[in-house]
């Protein structure tokens, strides 16, 4: 699968959105030689003003990048908040 980490306080939410973007690019290039990733582990840290609109933009990129029929396993490790 994979992982990756926006930083500890992210206080850009668009951090998120090209995360789950590039992402998927790793998951169609692996695809595209035979290779099978079923896992997105998601991590990085929320400031308290970004809160609300990083969960938003993530959760708008998951759902238009790896939908829930897609059977890509999440794992979520949102680090401090």
């Amino acid at each position: 699968g994979v992982s990756f980490h926006v930083g500890s306080g992210a206080g850009d939410p668009n951090a998120f959105l090209d995360a789950v973007r590039n992402a998927k690019r790793v998951f169609d290039q692996g695809a595209a030689i035979g290779m099978h990733l079923n896992t997105l582990d998601v991590g990085g840290g929320f400031s308290d003003d970004s809160f609300e609109s990083s969960a938003a933009v993530l959760g708008d990129a998951l759902d238009k990048y790896f939908p829930e029929e897609s059977g890509v396993n999440l794992i979520a490790e949102p680090g401090r908040y």
